[in-house]
């Protein structure tokens, strides 16, 4: 075989433990011996070589040239076989060697691989300078390998730590120790990042460093998070402290129970106290409180079924706080691992709400003393106000008084008759006030509702010549009181007439509504309200300016509607724009009826009259009264 490396591909074709070569001529020996002991298939297995010369400068050129043996004529063939075994053995061993050297050289050079994937790896030497540097170390730090390599980490360096934290770690690799820690460099363009880093000495036969290698891991994005999470904690604990919020746990497996700094401060104990549950639980108010606290944590120690309730302690230095105790059990399978929950401060909501209390107690009492005060007065004022109608109606009618003399007494009737009114509007609305007010509810037409209070107000719709739109329609019924509605209805269209221009109109329409709803609108071409003042519309005695006008009114008739409307189930509305008038609606479920009672509601109303044929006989009338000046008039009567 004149050429070396057609062995190579000999050897592809079986499995070879010893080679013998028949070579002749020194130099040619040597070459050739050099040649393939460089090809890999060759590596490890032993080369004899056959010489046909029998010459030491043969043989020893061929021994300096690899050959693991050398035989010459004439060959002594049982030796030649002695030495090929055991060769052959050495080739054997030799080969496992070295693919047992090749995996774990494979194996070192895939763990490179993916350490130099994961992590920023560098070395120097034993002045610190750096010879090696990996990749991501070069993306991390933004600087390429050739400004780096020669230069010391100082390059890199963030001014974050001390000398003293740099001196620390010197010492540690110098003395042959590895390094551990966290470090903040600086990248090229002048940001910071974070790594956690490694640092482990090479050593030399003596002990001696002579070589650092360091692995580094980013930890920026972490860092970030610890500050975000830090910063976190730290509104949390301050949220907390403001609100009186503190935690605590009990561990089922220690039998120790933990409470938060709040949670102390709370309980008015030292910040080193670590109750037991039995210390704990004396701190609540003996009786009620600490029967509950105690079944409350029982029951979520063996059924797992937390709490939130509120419970009266007694802090450590004799004062009384109330506490919103929380509490959630955790477990694992039927076991129960830990009970966990918050602690709260609420004594200051607490007497809050019992000072709420107490003032809304207050405001009802106060309310219906006021409504009973109205009430009382009301019927105090009209008996006396009974005798001046009375009276100036007797005097309207009295001969020999001239005009002057009947407009005085007409304006005292007015008087009398606005009076009369505004009281009659004062015992309603303290009597829907009280809760004293009975209504009576049946389901009612609200066309013929309508048209009995368009009759009533007809004096006054002609005295200011206001036309009334109105068109019957659709017949709608609600179930209402049938007075208390024809009082709001009697009240919003009086307003309409009387708050309008002179020759206006009043639009009244009847629609139903979404949800089965009974829509009533009463539109004026009025002076409207000013937007900013519709919120005060419906408050007591709020006219809201119109008493300037000289416009008669009280300025409770909206504020008793309002009541009414929503007494009875309800709504009550206004759209308005100033100049242009306002619009009034009312809105009811609508009632539905079964024929016979639709019949019943149309039939006509027959009052009761007295028998035609008595009707010129003589009377008698029994009249009781403890005020003389009514009887007298009854007696004018």
């Amino acid at each position: 075989m004149g050429d070396p490396y057609l062995l190579n591909e000999a050897l592809d074709q079986f499995e070879c433990d010893l080679i013998f070569l028949r070579l002749t001529g020194v130099d040619f020996c040597c070459h050739y011996l050099k040649a393939i002991k460089g090809i890999n298939a060759v590596k490890g297995i032993s080369v004899i070589v056959l010489s046909d010369q029998e010459s030491r400068q043969n043989e020893d050129g061929c021994l300096s040239s690899n050959a693991d043996a050398f035989f010459s004529l004439p060959y002594n063939y049982s030796s030649l076989l002695r030495k090929a075994k055991i060769y052959a053995t050495r080739s054997q061993t030799a080969k496992q060697q070295i693919k047992h050297f090749n995996s774990h050289y494979y194996e070192r050079e895939r763990e490179h691989v993916a350490l130099d994937a994961h992590a920023l790896v560098s070395t120097t030497d034993l002045f610190g300078r750096i010879t090696y540097v990996n990749d991501s170390f070069c993306v991390t730090s933004g600087y390429s390998a050739h400004e780096l390599i020669g230069h010391n980490h100082r390059l890199i360096r963030s001014g974050l730590h001390s000398t003293e934290f740099y001196q620390n770690m010197w010492l540690t690799i110098s003395q042959g120790g590895v390094w551990k820690g966290e470090i903040c460099n600086q990248r090229k363009d002048g940001s910071l990042y974070w790594v956690q880093s490694t640092i482990t000495t090479f050593l030399d036969d003596q002990g001696k460093p002579y070589q650092y290698i360091s692995v580094r891991t980013d930890i920026t994005d972490k860092k970030e998070s610890e500050k975000n999470l830090k910063k976190t904690i730290d509104i949390l604990e301050k949220t907390n402290q403001a609100a009186r919020i503190g935690s605590w746990e009990f561990c089922t497996k220690t039998q120790n129970l933990i409470w938060s700094k709040v949670t102390k401060e709370i309980h008015c104990v030292p910040e080193n106290y670590n109750p037991n549950i039995a210390e704990a639980i004396e701190f609540y108010e003996e009786g009620d409180n600490r029967d509950r606290i105690s079944s409350l944590f029982n029951r979520a120690l063996e059924k797992g079924i937390g709490f939130d309730d509120e419970f009266l302690i007694l802090t450590a230095n004799g004062g009384e706080c109330w506490a919103r105790v929380i509490a959630i059990s955790e477990f694992k399978g039927d076991e129960c691992e830990r009970v966990y929950g918050l602690f709260q401060d609420i004594t200051d909501k607490k007497n809050t709400l019992l000072s709420l209390i107490h003032a809304k107690e207050n405001a009802e009492s106060a309310n219906v003393a006021k409504s009973e005060f109205l009430s009382q007065m009301s019927h105090e004022l009209r008996t006396p106000l009974n005798a001046i109608l009375g009276f100036s109606q007797l005097l309207q009618g009295a001969k020999g008084l001239d005009q002057e003399e009947k407009d005085d007494v007409l304006e005292i009737i007015k008087a009398g008759k606005h009076l009369l009114e505004l009281i009659n509007e004062i015992l309603d609305l303290s009597a829907v006030e009280s809760g004293k007010l009975n209504l009576s509810f049946e389901s009612i037409s609200v066309d013929e509702v309508i048209k009995e209070t368009i009759n009533l107000l007809s004096p006054l719709i002609e005295k200011r010549n206001i036309t009334i739109i109105y068109g019957s329609g659709a017949l709608f019924y609600i179930k209402v009181d049938r007075v208390r509605f024809k009082q709001i209805i009697l009240n919003l269209l009086s307003n309409a007439i009387k708050y309008n221009i002179e020759e206006g109109s009043v639009k009244i329409t009847i629609q139903q509504a979404f949800d089965d709803q009974i829509k009533i609108e009463i539109e004026d071409s009025g002076v409207g309200i000013a937007e900013d003042k519709l919120h005060q519309l419906f408050k007591p005695f709020n006219r809201l300016g119109m008493d300037k006008k000289n416009i008669e009114g009280s300025g409770v008739g909206l504020a008793l509607s309002k009541s009414l409307t929503v007494l009875m189930g309800g709504q009550i509305g206004v759209e308005s724009t100033a100049s242009k008038g306002s619009c009034f609606w009312l809105q009811f479920p609508q009632a539905h009826i079964n024929r016979n009672h639709f019949k019943r509601l149309q039939e006509p109303h027959n009052p009761s009259l007295m028998d035609n044929d008595n009707l010129g006989a003589s009377k008698k009338i029994l009249y009781v009264e403890d005020n003389p000046a009514n009887l007298k008039l009854v007696a004018h009567i």
